[in-house]
């Protein structure tokens, strides 16, 4: 059993009995719930099916994200920091005030991000 909670209160906000939390994740977009505020710190996304999400300030440091679905996610106000994004698929992504110090945006598709007035110190491009 896989739960994904919300990092400002701790409080779960879904489960699913699979085995990864890619999975799990994965189930959610697809069911809609909302995954607003949750926390995937150090969370391992890769390739990963995310497009369309609402993920709002939710906390993704450090998490491996490389060659992830993230079309037209909403990741206004989240955090970003130290995430590996290689390779990731970002088109139409929206990081408005979005924390994405040291992230890695190699081989990233770019078309149409939104990164106004987000923090992109050293990150790699």
């Amino acid at each position: 059993m896989i739960q994904i909670e919300r990092w400002d209160s701790g409080k779960v906000i879904f489960e699913a009995n699979v085995s990864t939390v890619k999975e799990a994740v994965e189930l959610a977009v697809k069911q809609k719930i909302s995954l607003v505020y949750t926390n995937f710190r150090r969370a391992s996304l890769q390739g990963a099916d995310l497009q369309g999400a609402d993920l709002l300030g939710a906390d993704f440091t450090k998490a491996d994200l490389q060659g992830a679905n993230l079309r037209g996610v909403n990741f206004r106000a989240a955090y970003l920091r130290g995430a590996d994004l290689r390779g990731a698929d970002l088109r139409g992504a929206i990081f408005y005030y979005g924390q994405l110090e040291d992230v890695d945006f190699r081989g990233a598709k770019l078309e149409g991000v939104d990164l106004t007035n987000a923090d992109i110190r050293w990150a790699w491009f």
